[in-house]
């Protein structure tokens, strides 16, 4: 019902009134303990108390170790508290006569319907409503903490309003709603202790710590995955020589090809480390350098493993080579020889050579490579007119290297020891032989050279259109004269019918096993 006068006592204002008077008394410093002692079970849990807008209006720290956080929301109230206000007020009335919910004079009924409350908000007054506590002892009360309304009486009969327990007012299972317990358990820290195992200092913005373990891994991975592709990083290298290793590109088209589809460069952002120095500055990136490549770190890793990349010189145990003959006869030129022949008789030992053959053999230094001449000759094979016998000459190419040939006048034909190869077949026509088709002598002017100079009238020498440019045919290593000259033989019935070959002093007496000199 509407209320005209100043102050209203409508029933939401008797229970604001009644619950500000509790939540008054909780904040009241000197309430802190009832009688002296803090023996209350049933109220030792508060620990804040809350206003309409949440904020904290108190602390008390209980003894044990929970929380209750209470909402003093009018609207909120707990179910029994209300049900328990609503019959005080039902008793006393709803309006006051005097129209305020204030004290009022007067015992009983006589006064307002809230005569005595206001002794427990801080007014003064007949103390209607006590806060009875209950002690350890158990002097005051046997019955828990309480709201007693025993000075009072209701207008309408003899009975008191009924006493509102503390517990039902604040305690968990019937305090006011929107309570939150809250786990305060805890384990007592000796911070003295504490402070001399624990580093205190804390460094909020302190970056992750990496060992050096995980940093190693982290590099063998990256190297891993920057090396080249997962699934074969590794060139296409190939056995260019023959010799079962693989050693290099099959051919700078190759080498170009991987070099493309591996290095890192402007072009190929996901490329890989690139493989050479050389390359190392070509890849567009003003980042990366020579310094930055596979190369550079095989370098860098070979100057940590020298110990194991060493090989050691083995003692040579083989022995020197000992000239058979006190000296020889020097030759200072080309062009001049000396025979030496039976003093009896005309015959020089040489008359039957076309029909039995020979192998002439020589020693040789040269010391210039701008002289050539002959080396040995029988007759002039190279007469206009009664051309006959052979000559063994040396000459300087038109490339500047020193060449060796065997040419013999044979039943009127002009032959000799050129060979066909790849790009220069064999010609019966010696004025249109390129110089490589001949044997070639290293320019040496340190070395000694064994020539070899035979010829063989039983070779097969017959133009065969198969082999023109084998060379091997024509050196008599091939057994057929078809094909692609399988299986090779040091010798056959095939080839030039002349013939020259050499030898290093040097890779000769290795041949021989003896040591160099």
């Amino acid at each position: 019902m509407a209320c005209q006068a100043t102050y209203c006592c409508t029933r939401e204002d008797i229970k604001e009134n009644i619950i500000n008077g509790i939540s008054g008394w909780l904040k009241d410093p000197s309430n802190t303990t009832l009688n002296g002692t803090i023996y209350i079970p049933d109220i030792n849990s508060v620990n804040r108390v809350t206003d309409d807008q949440g904020q904290i209006t108190t602390t008390y720290t209980p003894t044990n170790q929970n929380s209750i956080i209470y909402d003093t929301a009018p609207t909120n109230i707990n179910p029994i508290l209300d049900e328990k206000i609503n019959f005080i007020i039902d008793c006393l009335g709803e309006v006051s006569a005097e129209g305020d919910c204030g004290y009022a004079s007067g015992g009983g009924g006589g006064g307002g319907p809230l005569k005595g409350w206001e002794k427990f908000t801080g007014g003064s007054g007949t103390d209607y409503v006590t806060l009875i506590a209950f002690t350890d002892d158990g002097t005051e009360s046997s019955i828990p903490p309480h709201l007693n309304f025993d000075a009072m009486s209701c207008p309408t009969g003899n009975s008191s309003p009924p006493f509102i327990s503390l517990n039902d007012a604040l305690y968990l299972d019937s305090a006011f709603t929107q309570t939150l317990t809250v786990d305060t358990q805890f384990i007592g820290i000796d911070e003295f202790n504490a402070e001399q195992v624990l580093d205190t200092h804390i460094y909020e913005l302190m970056p992750e710590q990496v060992s050096n373990v995980d940093r190693i891994l982290a590099f063998f991975t990256e190297y891993s995955n920057l090396k080249g592709e997962p699934a074969n990083p590794y060139p296409p290298f190939v056995d260019v020589d023959a010799d079962g290793i693989t050693d290099d590109f099959d051919s700078e088209a190759a080498a170009s090809a991987y070099q493309t589809g591996h290095d890192i460069s402007t072009d190929k952002p996901e490329g890989y480390i690139p493989r050479l120095e050389a390359d190392g500055g070509d890849t567009g990136f003003n980042e990366l350098s020579s310094t930055n490549t596979l190369e550079w770190l095989r370098d860098d890793l070979n100057e940590f493993l020298k110990d194991i990349d060493y090989e050691g010189e083995s003692q040579d145990t083989r022995p020197i080579y000992q000239d058979k003959s006190t000296g020889y006869l020097k030759i200072r030129n080309m062009n001049q020889a000396i025979i030496v022949r039976n003093e009896e008789g005309n015959d020089i030992g040489l008359e039957t050579w076309e029909a039995d053959g020979f192998t002439i053999t020589m020693w040789v230094k040269f010391l210039d490579k701008v002289n050539g001449g002959t080396l040995f000759n029988y007759g002039n094979p190279y007469r206009d007119i009664g051309a006959q016998g052979f000559s063994l000459e040396t000459f300087i190419g038109e490339n500047e290297k020193r060449y060796v040939k065997l040419t013999a006048m044979v039943a009127g034909s002009l032959i000799d020891s050129h060979v066909g190869m790849s790009g220069s077949p064999k010609l019966t026509d010696l004025s249109s032989v390129d110089d490589i088709q001949y044997t070639e002598i290293p320019i040496d002017f340190n070395e000694w050279y064994f020539i070899v100079a035979t010829y063989d009238k039983y070779k097969d020498d017959a133009l065969v259109t198969d082999m023109l440019q084998n060379e091997y045919y024509w050196m008599g290593n091939c057994t057929v004269n078809t094909g692609d000259c399988t299986p090779l033989s040091y010798t056959s019935d095939y080839g030039n019918k002349c013939k020259v070959e050499i030898i290093s002093k040097s890779d000769l007496l290795l041949a021989r096993g003896f040591k160099q000199e």
